[in-house]
Order: structure tokens, then sequence, then C-alpha cells
């Protein structure tokens, strides 16, 4: 297993009612070299390397959001 570092550009829009998160109102914009990295790892299909790559911005937001809540 190889651990690849890149960077991913996340826009991240929410609303917030009531100092709480609308996660009905969450919107996200994702922006990633993904050609280069199809090449660079030609045994990656485009639907895998999606799939890695939500996985990780998943994780990077409920931790944001985490803490978020815990500023309150």
């Amino acid at each position: 297993m190889e651990r690849v570092k890149f960077p991913i550009r996340v826009e991240l829009e929410y609303q917030e009612v009531n100092g709480h998160i609308s996660f009905g109102s969450l919107h996200k914009k994702v922006l990633y070299n993904k050609s280069f990295l199809l090449k660079r790892y030609p045994q990656l299909t485009e639907a895998e390397l999606d799939l890695l790559v939500e996985e990780r911005i998943q994780r990077a937001i409920e931790r944001e959001l985490a803490s978020f809540k815990g500023k309150e």
C-alpha cells in the first residue's frame, strides 16, 4: 500500500440555523488534479479515485464540523 499526498481544494457552504449547521444546506465543491493522478496510478479507475478522495474529504469535513460544535 502506497501513501500519497496531494492537494485537494474543498469549498464548503452551509447554512447555520440557531447556532446549528443545517445539513440539508451543505454544498461542497472539490478540486484536485484528477488527470495527473489517473496517469500516475493507472491501476486506479476514475470511480475508485473519486471514492478514495470522497472518503478523505468526508473525514475532514466531519472533523471540522465537530471542532465547530466544540467552539459553541
